[in-house]
Formats: C-alpha cells, structure tokens, sequence
C-alpha cells in the first residue's frame, strides 16, 4: 500500500528545514515526508569546503527561530557550526510527524485531474536507485542552492582545458597544506577564480604562511580573479554589537540602491557607494560584476598585502618542467609569445595572453564559479512558485532561499491557491542579466544586483497582505533584526512610504511571473 503524507518536502538544507519549520507551525497536525540526497540534513552545507563560513552573522540565519549553539552573536559560523544548528534542530522533530528518508531523490509528481486539489502521486528513487511512490496533498521543490561543484578548466571557456586533472579543489587545501614538502623549496598556490570562495581560499593559504606553518611558511598566493566583482562590506551593512539605532540597517541601504536606479546607471551608483566604503574590491579597476558576496576591509587588506592580484583576466593553461625547481615568480609584460625561460620554469598563461613564470611548484587551486552552467538555479533562474506539476518551489524570490521558503509555506499551508492571485516578480526580465566576454564566457552584471533587490522587495509587499501576523512575528530571518528594535521600525516604514515607487521600479525593469510558467532558460544557447 502506498504511503501517504499531507506534505513532502523535497531538500533537507537551508530551504527544506524552513519549510518543515513553516508546516510545523502552520498545520501542526500534518505529517511530513523530508527527502534528501544525502544521507544527512544540511543540504549543500555537507559538501562545501571545510573552512566556509556564513557571509552574515549566524543569527540572521539558520533555520528559523531555531536557537544557535553559538554565545557570540558576531561570529561568523563556520560549515561545521551550521551543520551543528540543522542537525540539531533534525534532532527535535518529532518522528511520528516528520519522517527523513535520505538518500533518496524526487522524479516525478503526477497530480490529480483537478490541478487545484493539491493531491499528488509523488514517484521518488531510494539509495538503490528503484522507484517507488508516495501520496502527497501539498509537495514542496527544496532543492535551493543545490551546489554541485565549481565549473571546471573543461568547461570554461577561458582555459585551453589541459590543467583539469591537475586542479586541486577549495575542500583539497587543508591536507595539501599539511602535507610534508622540501624544505628548500616553494610553493605557489595559484588561486582561480575572484569571488567568494576564492578570497576564502586565499585567505585560508595566508593563514597558514602568516601562521608559520612549516609546510606553508614558504608558499606564495596568486589570484587570478577573472572579472573583477563587488564585495558587499560587511563591516557596513552589519557591523559588530551592539549595534547604535542611528546605524543604516541592510535594508535601508538596499532600499537607497534601488530608488536610484534608471536601468542605465548601475556602475555609477556602485562607483558612490564604494567610495563611501559600503563596497569593496580586490583590484584597482572599477568592477562591472558581483555574486554578492561579504567581506570585510580587513580580509581585503590582507589578501592586498599578502597575495599578488591580477583583475580583469582569465587562467588559460600551465606549462610546467618535467624537473621542478622553486624561487619567486615574475609577470612578464602582455605577450602573446611565450618568452625565453630556463626549462626549470613553468610558464602560467592568461588570456590575455600575459606570462607568468615560475620556479615554484605551482598547486593550482579551482575556484572558479558554481553558478554559470546552472540554469535552474533559483537566483538566476527564478520562476513563479507553482509549477505545471503542482508542486511548490519557493525558490529565493524573496532574497534568501531559506527564508522564502518559511514565509511562502506558511501561505501555502493555509491557502495554496492563493498565489494563483498574487503577481510576483523575477529580475531578470526578458533573459538572464550577464555581461559577455569577448570569448564566449559570461559574468552575472551589476543590474542583475539591483534588479534582484527590486525584484525581491517588491515580491515581499506582494505577500504581505496575505500573511499570518503571527507567522510574521515570529520570522527571524529578517537581516533587519540584527539592528535594535527602532532601526527595524524605521526600515520597514521607509519601505512602505516608498511602496508605490518599488513596484514601479518592479514593472519597469523586472518580469512578471505567471503561475505554472517555464523556466526563462532551458539551455546556454540564447547566452553568448
């Protein structure tokens, strides 16, 4: 006999966990069906590089009003931290109304003949990878972030794709660098990529060489950034408490962002900003893409100080000697030619067709982006939450994939069909918002930033009217709760009085999702 569950909830990280938070408290009588991949809750979080952290403080995130085992509301949580807070929370669910099965994946969901019953016949596959099938009233599309990996040198249009089996990857470093090497010799850790998880990567190789690590002390740092990008700072947009009521909160800065914006000005109003210190850089050149990333001007100034930078350029290849021999390095001048180099020296090409020569033993380190060849990625790919086979997939169309997730459930739980009714709306308007290299590669541009914040403020003023109070009283996902009680109440008024300017902004510059639609983007071919 078939199984049956009032809900399913596919995903156990960041947007799954708030779901079953959201139907905890908004149908306490249901029961829940999680199914995950992994063996684990946690999500992505279990494959992420051991030495990630949250880009925000912890409290602004997590599942929601789960309490952290954390006392210093300003660390940053490490993965293993965050692992700690889901699992933990796992922990407290009751199992007569919440039952995990992991490794196992969704495949299909066939839904009644009335598409508007929210009774599913779900098939999924388990660990052995046969099928099988449960019932389901209301099935909810988790997958979030859904990281597989960071593209790598074969697929990116910029290497000649030789270095692939050479690359080592972010989670790699903590044994490489506990690894015996010559001690009369060098190492030079070739960093790819300029985002987040390549400032992380750096940071944590300096780490080890200001720490006077003997398998490190003598090692070099060298990123290769690609497309130079913003860094939100962090110091600004949630400074360490206690934090003063006369401090901008995130959302306010976010709000003065995008009443600026026209669709043409995004690099001026980012140029004013950054010299205002709220964004930060790695290089000199004035960035024309971000992911989003957090830093603060501490991390800048010691990758600044202690790694050599080259912006605006891409890793090509790497020509090594069979007999490996290590002192500093040098960057020729841009040529196109490979210079005249002893044969103990290994040649690092860029794109651009600059040299950089070696006689370090080069580790080349991939970080380059998990988001590029991912289409159906919910923030570059966002899409209304029904979706043709009646499932729910919150998706992060309100910022945060975790937090869309609790607030969009709760809706889901008491009136599913309300969304039927509700115009939402996606950032990229007519396709994906992205800057084109010259040689077929592409960059998330500045306006996809803004178009995101517009995007998500004016989703969020959308569903307002149809929450619960108590759902939103009890929402702890909000950044705005990082600032006392009187900066909150003053973000949230300066969004209402300029709501009727957002929701402009939102039509002019943004698309409106329809319910059951196709994705924008189903394959790379209208990306060039």
């Amino acid at each position: 006999m078939k199984a049956s569950y009032d809900f399913l909830v596919v995903g156990a990280g960041f947007s799954g966990m708030n779901a079953v938070a959201a139907l905890l408290r908004s149908a306490p009588r249901g029961r829940i069906l999680v199914v995950d991949q992994r063996t684990v809750v946690g999500g992505s979080w279990n494959d992420f590089y051991p030495f990630a952290k949250l880009h925000l403080p912890h409290l602004t995130w997590g599942v929601n009003a789960h309490t952290w085992h954390l006392e210093d509301p300003n660390i940053l949580a490490s993965r293993d931290d965050v692992l700690k807070h889901f699992r933990s929370y796992a922990q407290t669910l009751d199992p007569a109304r919440v039952h995990f099965l992991g490794g196992s994946r969704f495949v299909t969901n066939t839904p009644d003949d009335d598409a508007h019953t929210f009774t599913n016949n779900v098939t999924l596959t388990n660990r052995h990878q046969s099928q099988f099938q449960v019932s389901a009233g209301l099935v909810l599309n988790c997958v979030g972030f859904d990281y597989k990996g960071h593209n790598t040198a074969e697929v990116d249009p910029h290497s000649d794709g030789s270095t692939a089996n050479r690359e080592c990857q972010p989670k790699d470093l903590p044994k490489i660098l506990q690894q015996p090497f010559n001690s009369n010799s060098k190492r030079m850790f070739v960093v790819i990529g300029g985002g987040k998880t390549a400032t992380d990567a750096a940071s944590y190789i300096l780490s080890h060489i200001q720490g006077n690590h003997a398998n490190a002390k003598d090692a070099q740092v060298l990123i290769i950034t690609g497309r130079s990008k913003y860094f939100f700072n962090r110091d600004m947009f949630a400074p360490k408490r206690p934090v003063s009521s006369d401090k901008t909160s995130l959302s306010e800065y976010y709000l003065d962002m995008i009443l600026q914006y026209d669709g043409t000005n995004s690099s001026s109003i980012m140029s004013d900003m950054a010299r205002k210190g709220l964004f930060l850089k790695l290089g000199d050149e004035p960035p024309e893409s971000t992911y989003g990333g957090f830093l603060s001007p501490s991390e800048i100034l010691t990758l600044k100080q202690n790694a050599s930078i080259i912006e605006n350029d891409y890793f090509q290849g790497l020509d090594t000697p069979s007999d490996d021999k290590n002192s500093s390095y040098t960057i020729s001048p841009t040529s196109s030619s490979l210079p005249t180099t002893s044969s103990r020296t290994s040649r690092i090409r860029l794109a651009s067709g600059r040299i950089i020569e070696t006689d370090a033993h080069v580790i080349l380190v991939n970080c380059r982006s998990c988001h590029t060849d991912n289409y159906q990625q919910p923030f570059l790919n966002p899409m209304h939450p029904l979706r043709p086979d009646n499932t729910l997939l919150p998706g992060a169309i309100l910022g945060s994939t975790g937090g869309t997730s609790y607030l969009l459930t709760s809706l889901a739980a008491r009136a599913p069909h309300v969304f039927d009714n509700i115009t939402l709306y996606a950032n990229n308007k007519t396709r994906w918002v992205i800057n084109p290299c010259v040689d077929g590669g592409q960059q998330v541009s500045l306006d996809w930033l803004f178009r995101y914040i517009i995007a998500a403020t004016a989703s969020y003023l959308q569903i307002a009217p149809y929450m619960d109070k108590c759902v939103v009283s009890s929402y702890t996902l909000d950044t705005n709760m990082w600032f006392p009680t009187e900066t909150q109440q003053r973000a949230r008024e300066r969004v209402v009085r300029n709501a009727n300017r957002i929701l402009e902004l939102a039509d002019d510059h943004c698309r409106i999702l329809k319910p059951r639609d196709s994705p924008l983007l189903t394959d790379t071919s209208d990306i060039r």
